[in-house]
């Protein structure tokens, strides 16, 4: 086991990770987790408007992770939360279980919004504003929208096998230094 987390150490230190998490995801790791990033982005030698970009990225993953992964045989939202920081800015990487049926939906939402200019991004952002409507879980479908008008950049996505009715989603966003 020492040899194991030795190990951890050192990925951790050469993928520039500075905050990581595994775990169920209420609200108190939530906001631990943004009190902690934030200290951490908040260092002066970071570039000041690509920290608030991820940090208000950071927020709106988390809440996903957070209002989305609650289901399963076990019921949890048992999810992973990953903040680096590679030379030319900060990546968030998240992943959590989700139904299988919901991957179809997903796919379709991140490939359109993958597929938009900034300013289709703007203005799909404006309409589900204006016309969203409140799901079960408490979204109005504008998360993935504000993390790719903020991020300026392709969600990176996957879906691993988990089990018979579930799928492991994998999301990364990468915020380059202006």
């Amino acid at each position: 086991m020492t040899s194991n987390i030795f190990n951890l150490y050192k990925t951790m230190k050469s993928d520039k990770i500075i905050c990581a998490y595994h775990g169920n995801f209420n609200y108190d790791v939530v906001n631990g987790l943004l009190k902690t990033a934030k200290i951490n982005l908040s260092h002066p030698e970071n570039n000041r408007t690509s920290a608030k970009k991820t940090y208000n990225i950071l927020v709106e993953c988390l809440e996903n992770i957070h209002k989305h992964s609650e289901h399963g045989e076990e019921n949890t939202n048992e999810a992973i939360f990953l903040l680096t920081q590679p030379i030319d800015g900060f990546s968030i990487a998240i992943g959590n279980l989700i139904p299988i049926e919901e991957k179809e939906k997903l796919v379709k939402n991140i490939d359109e919004l993958n597929d938009m200019t900034r300013d289709e991004l703007k203005a799909h952002y404006r309409t589900i504003i204006e016309n969203g409507q409140i799901s079960d879980r408490g979204g109005a479908g504008l998360g993935m929208t504000d993390i790719a008008l903020k991020s300026r950049s392709k969600l990176n996505y996957t879906f691993n096998d988990y089990s018979e009715n579930e799928l492991f989603f994998s999301l990364s966003v990468h915020v380059k230094n202006k």
